[in-house]
This record gives C-alpha cells, structure tokens and sequence, in this order.
C-alpha cells in the first residue's frame, strides 16, 4: 500500500490481523515486511483502532470505617495471539490497602516492619475483576464486556499481560474473540528518531486536553486519537521512578490518567504504551525495547508446562495462577548524574524532597565525566552491596554498560532486568568521601527484587511511611 493509497470498504492492511470481513489467521499475514512502507494516518487509525481496548478493574477495600468498591480505568491493546498488553496498576491493589485479607492464603503472606505502622505483604494483590470493553468485536459492529484473566506481571515495570478467556461465566454469552478480530503488530522503538510523528489510541480521561489546545473532550472519549510526535526515543527518567528506557512524547497529552494506551507509528506498529504519574510526567510511555523481555517471559512461560532455560530465575508463579516477572535487586535507590553532582552534597528526606548541600571541599582534581547513578538511599535491610556503597557515592557502570541518559548511556534498569536474582554483576564506582577522585570495581551478588517495592508507586499518590524509603529501585 503506498502511502496515499485511498481505503477501499472493507480492506485488510497487512501490518495487523483482521478487519471487517476477513477471515485469515494470523499465520496468515504475520510475516509481511511492511517496514520500509508507510501508511496515511485513516488507514492506520482505521485499521488499528478496534485492536485498543478499555479496562476497568474493581477491588475491594476494607478500612477500619468501611468497605467500598474501588474502580480504577485506562487502557490495553491487542497483540498477537490476543493477549492484553496494560499497566500493571490497572490490575494491582497497592500492597498495603488490604488489612483484613486471609492470612492462610500463601500469595498474600506479611511482612511486619517493626518500625513501620502498616504491614506490607510480601505478593501482589491483584485486582477482584477485570472488564476489557472490546468495540466492534471480529468487525461485527458489536461491542461487549468481557472479563480478562491476569496472565503475568512485572509489578514496577507497570506491565500486565491479560487473556480473555471464554471458558469464564461472565464471558459464556458474547461473541468469542475470532483470529479476524484486530491486533497491533511490535515495532521498534531504538529505530525511530526524534521529531517521528507517532499516534496515539485510547479512552482519554475527561480532564485531559489535546496537544497544546484548550479543547476538553467529552466524557465518554472512547478510543479518541491524537497525533503528535517523539521528543526522546531513549529516555531514561532523572529521578529513577519510572523503571525502564521510555519514550518521551510531545504535543499528545497534557494533563489526565491516560494510561495504557498504545504509540503507534506510520508503518502502523506499536512502539510502547503510555504511563501515568501522580506528578506531571504525562508525556511518558515505556519503550518496545524496555517491555519486550518481561512481556515474551511471561507468555512464553504460560503457555509452556516447564521454564525455557533461558528464563529460569526471573519467573515466579503465584499460586499456580500468574506469573510474576523478577530481576536482580541491589537495594539501591538514586538519581542521575548531572553537572551539580561535582559541586553539592546530597540529602535524601522523602520522594518529594531532594536536598542538595554546597560542597565546600575543592574538587578540582578528577574527571568529571557526567555518568553514573547517584545513590540517594540504601535499604539496608535487603541490599546485597556489603557497605561498599554510602549514600552520595556514583555508580558509573554496570557490566561495563555506562549509566544515564545521555549518548551512549543507559537506564540502570536495562542491566538489571537482564540479571537473575543471586547472580554477580560488576559495578565500578567513585566515592563521595574521596572526592571522586578514583574509579572502584567491586562484584555484587543480586539478590531478589523486593516485593513490596515490586508495585509502580509512580502512578498513585504514595503513602506517607513510604516516602522516606521510596525510590529503591536498582
């Protein structure tokens, strides 16, 4: 298809499976090469459109005055095989908003701080149930509700996997998801540029507002488009909160809780999905390239009886129900370098509160070389650092991967997403208390990621004990 080509009723673009009146499987047309081809913007939202869906996902909470439904609303698309790609905070209660849950239920054991007021458990709690609003199902023109099942889930990387699954009673009387009905084929993100025009699918929340216009959508936006572009293909958030390489995005939204909607390119892929924050990073969407790994482990191992070898170790499953993805852990929470860091010590209060002390010592004599990950706290109950680290030292490198964001640099999380719990990593690394004057090495083991850090905090308001401990993220 050229890319002026005018839609004929009823076409089938090769780039997703399905439309109004085909039939194929998707063996069908999966292995076409689109990738030097590019499409009008009404063929991709055409075609694409139906493979966007709505989510809601109800909880109960239990607090000592009552007990009242809590729902929580965004977005998820389909992808091949018809898996539901979301936020992992559409489908998880935080870990501490269920005191009274049953303490014989192994997912849901506790961990008692004895200097903390509330007790964390050390599994996800997952939501009660999770709708998935499909439109247009097989290109019938009907809508339905169906209940999806939690597949797998990687907690701080806010990435979900669902399934719907018509063996469910809810399910039992709409229309069964055909091999006909759209999903969105994986792009690459590493290969797009700066300045790209990407769009973007979803249920935009009533409060959000289009590009740099004052214009409010209605209430009931489903499946609104916007078009706007990449500002940054490999973002790697400052203050460490949001995990993972990240795409940052310009004129597409300015205020609101759109998460979960997918960034499509003009070869019609998807790139990465759109992430809220409780703060104002609402330009913020995770990469393809961060989300492939976790995303294939978890479907890769829920549809095989035995962990494929090269997984073993970041696969956990939750009473025989779900996956949980894991990963390395340090116990280390930080900031990236920038050209402050040379000059001022650092004082770390709570996550909204950064301070930053004029150094009064001379630090004339090292390079200063802007890389690294500044360490701003230690959890010293789980790290696995041995006191090699204090607070304020540099951690430049990871398995010889440089951190950052700038060229050439990486999220620290890129490394160890890629690391089992209870391998070695070699760190090197300058102390604050010699002026970082000298480049360490030493060899950590890693040990497994923290559950009840395990949560995208990021994306809702944190509580107050946390604050003080938030972000241990590495």
């Amino acid at each position: 298809m050229s890319k002026n080509h005018k839609r004929p009723s009823g076409s089938n673009n090769s780039y997703i499976n399905g439309s109004n009146n085909s039939t194929t499987t998707s063996s069908d047309n999966s292995d076409t090469n689109i990738s030097d081809e590019k499409f009008s913007v009404r063929d991709i939202i055409y075609n694409v459109r139906d493979a966007v869906v709505n989510i809601s996902s109800h909880s109960t909470l239990i607090t000592n005055e009552c007990t009242k439904t809590s729902i929580i609303k965004g977005n998820g698309f389909f992808i091949r095989g018809h898996y539901i790609v979301c936020p992992a905070s559409l489908v998880l209660d935080m870990p501490c908003t269920k005191p009274n849950i049953d303490d014989t239920n192994p997912s849901h054991n506790k961990i008692k701080d004895p200097d903390s007021p509330i007790t964390c458990y050390n599994r996800f709690v997952k939501k009660d149930r999770i709708l998935v609003a499909v439109s247009n199902v097989n290109g019938g023109g009907q809508s339905y509700s169906y209940e999806a099942k939690l597949i797998g889930i990687d907690g701080v990387a806010n990435i979900a996997i669902l399934i719907i699954d018509m063996v469910n009673k809810w399910n039992e009387s709409n229309m069964p998801i055909q091999s006909c009905h759209p999903f969105i084929y994986w792009g690459k993100s590493r290969n797009t540029c700066p300045g790209d025009t990407v769009i973007v699918i979803g249920d935009i929340n009533v409060s959000s507002h289009i590009g740099l216009t004052n214009c409010r959508l209605s209430e009931n936006s489903e499946n609104a488009v916007v078009i706007g572009n990449i500002a940054d293909n490999r973002y790697v958030s400052y203050g460490g909160m949001i995990t993972g390489e990240l795409l940052l995005l310009s004129n597409i939204l300015s205020q609101g809780c759109n998460q979960g909607m997918p960034v499509i390119t003009l070869d019609g892929k998807v790139i990465g999905m759109t992430v809220s924050s409780n703060k104002s990073e609402f330009n913020i969407a995770l990469s393809e390239f961060f989300m492939r790994r976790p995303m294939k482990a978890i479907i890769k191992c829920s549809t095989e009886k035995d962990v494929p070898v090269v997984y073993k170790g970041f696969i956990e499953r939750i009473d025989n129900d779900y996956i949980r993805f894991n990963k390395g852990w340090l116990g280390l929470g930080g900031i990236l370098m920038t050209q402050d860091d040379y000059n001022t010590k650092i004082r770390f209060e709570s996550e909204c509160n950064i301070i930053r002390e004029l150094n009064n010592k001379s630090i004339s004599g090292c390079c200063k070389n802007i890389v690294g990950y500044r360490i701003l706290v230690i959890d010293t109950k789980t790290s696995t650092i041995d006191n090699i680290l204090q607070v304020g030292d540099i951690i430049t490198h990871i398995n010889n991967c440089p951190l950052g964001d700038r060229k050439g640099q990486i999220s620290p999380s890129l490394v160890m997403w890629r690391v089992r719990p209870g391998n070695t990593v070699t760190i090197n690394y300058k102390k604050e208390s010699e002026r970082f004057d000298t480049v360490h090495e030493g060899v950590v083991v890693t040990g497994s990621y923290d559950p009840s850090i395990d949560f995208p905090w990021y994306s809702v308001p944190i509580p107050q004990y946390l604050q003080t401990i938030m972000p241990i993220l590495i």
